[in-house]
């Protein structure tokens, strides 16, 4: 690779790494927050809950290295252009296509990383992540509980408690059990606290209270008094021994094209997410080249390059949201699924075509006796 080949690249990969490595970080913060609420109400430690928030950096990478790599190849090229570079690389003799070669380079070998990355490391990471979160729910069920909030945990149970103390004991219990089609059932007490049963299942000790039972076909109540009782929170509890119906962003490509534990309403959405895998990284190579068509084609502007930013950020902005659009579009109708391939197999070629049709040698000044 010849020595302005990698002046280029490293004009480019900088601003690029330092875009994705920010962007990432506040998404990731951003995303994290949510699960800060089992390190409060459940003791969770630090370090499962690092390992847990970090299984979603793959899928954060997915949605920004396209960003920031046509955030940096602009930056890049715009210091070029800044400083005079890219005239002096005109001058010298070298076509658009030389000029724009780096990047090209340096977009090819992001596009086959993100390859990786939407083939394998995102299904892998985000299986993991659905796998963890499932355990920690099933170890740390009270964590999801709100006090002073009618919590609907499942259809048909709601529970209720006022207040919970520092040892994560609940006070005021509510629990309203209508998950029985013949009777339902209502729970009060003073205090209680959660416990696991015979096989780690999360259960609720209370304790001084009273149930109210009423049958549904005869309109009887039954009240009874309780010292102690323990109520199962079996919704909870999803076992590992029952086989967990993966997502979309859990699947392999084969698991998402070809199916064997899916309803017939869903196929499309999988099938949808297989097709997006494909496509997304192709992406890289597109908002790069809208970046070089600015820059290697019109006159250079000693004012700035304000107008050549902004139109590369308009028009790559409707590519990428017509990139993640099309995905909603297919899951809905399968009809549309060229329609990802053509937009931006199509875009891709035609801003080739578009920025070297007149490329050429260009004689430099000094051979003109200028």
């Amino acid at each position: 690779m010849k020595l302005y080949s990698k002046y280029i690249i490293a004009k480019i990969a900088g601003p690029a790494a330092l875009i994705c490595i920010s962007l990432t970080g506040i998404a990731w913060l951003v995303n994290s927050l949510k699960y800060l609420k089992y390190i409060v109400n459940s003791g969770l430690n630090m370090t499962t809950f690092l390992y847990l928030s970090s299984l979603t950096l793959p899928s954060l990478f997915w949605i920004t290295v396209p960003l920031s790599l046509f955030l940096g190849v602009m930056v890049g090229y715009n210091r070029l252009s800044t400083d005079s570079e890219l005239s002096v690389l005109k001058g010298s003799g070298l076509s658009a296509y030389m000029i724009a070669k780096p990047a090209l380079i340096f977009a090819l070998l992001i596009t086959l990383l993100s390859y990786v990355l939407s083939l394998y490391l995102l299904p892998t990471s985000y299986r993991a992540f659905k796998d963890m979160e499932s355990l920690v729910r099933d170890k740390h069920g009270a964590a999801l509980l709100q006090e002073g909030v009618f919590n609907a945990l499942s259809k048909g149970f709601t529970f209720y408690f006022r207040e919970r103390d520092e040892q994560g004991n609940f006070r005021g219990i509510l629990i309203h059990d209508n998950t029985n089609k013949d009777k339902t059932i209502t729970f009060m007490a003073q205090n209680g606290y959660p416990i696991a049963g015979p096989n780690g299942e999360p259960r609720l000790m209370t304790y001084n209270g009273n149930a109210q039972e009423v049958n549904l076909n005869s309109n009887e109540l039954l009240q009874t008094e309780f010292e102690s009782h323990v109520i199962d929170l079996k919704f909870f509890t999803q076992s590992f021994n029952k086989k967990r119906w993966r997502e979309a962003e859990e699947r392999y490509l084969d698991e998402l094209f070809y199916p064997n534990d899916t309803e017939d309403r869903l196929l499309q959405k999988l099938r949808a997410e297989g097709h997006q895998r494909i496509v997304w990284p192709l992406y890289n190579i597109l908002l790069t080249i809208i970046v070089l068509f600015a820059y290697n084609t019109g006159q250079y502007n000693r004012r700035g390059q304000s107008r050549k930013n902004l139109t590369c950020i308009v028009i790559s902005t409707v590519f990428f949201i017509t990139g993640l659009l099309l995905k909603f579009i297919v899951a809905g109708n399968a009809a549309f699924t060229s329609l990802m391939y053509v937009v931006v197999l199509a875009s891709i070629l035609i801003s080739l075509y578009l920025l070297f049709r007149r490329q050429g040698r260009v004689v430099p000044q000094n051979m003109l006796g200028i």
